[in-house]
């Protein structure tokens, strides 16, 4: 029951991945990328392993129109996985992701976004039982109904 639940875990997480969209600061484009605080789901480990390590996160705002804004993001890390990171050595999973979105500037929410993400061990995992992870990858996408969502991907 408890690989069932944390399976579960791991699927409804990465639903919301699109969700976790952080704008500018005061919402004004300044012509620059920003970075995402805190640590955005896209770079999260799901389920019950623990997540510690360096992260980031930056979007640029790529296109803009009468109504919309597209956003484009990318993000790496490098993220120790189990129980307790603070105990010692632990293997490590590097996270590299990329994604993109249009914001409907009129009416205050999402178009639609997608997000991919991708893992893999670190080199630095030899004969640390790294295997207990595997490398993993997701695509995952959110649209409003009604909105024109293209088809192709980032």
């Amino acid at each position: 029951a408890g690989i069932v639940i944390e399976q579960m875990i791991k699927n409804i997480s990465r639903m919301f991945v699109p969700f976790d969209l952080q704008m500018p600061k005061d919402g004004m484009d300044k012509g620059k990328d920003w970075r995402q605080k805190g640590t955005p789901l896209a770079l999260s480990m799901f389920g019950s392993q623990g997540t510690a390590g360096g992260l980031m996160m930056k979007r640029r705002v790529v296109g803009v129109d009468d109504t919309s804004v597209a956003l484009s993001m990318d993000g790496r890390g490098s993220v120790a996985i189990g129980a307790s990171p603070d105990a010692g050595s632990a293997p490590v999973m590097l996270l590299q992701c990329e994604g993109r979105s249009q914001f409907n500037t009129e009416m205050g929410v999402l178009d639609w976004a997608e997000v991919k993400r991708k893992s893999a061990h670190a080199t630095s995992n030899v004969g640390m039982g790294a295997g207990t992870v595997p490398p993993s990858k997701f695509h995952t996408r959110v649209a409003r109904i009604g909105s024109n969502i293209p088809l192709s991907g980032p």
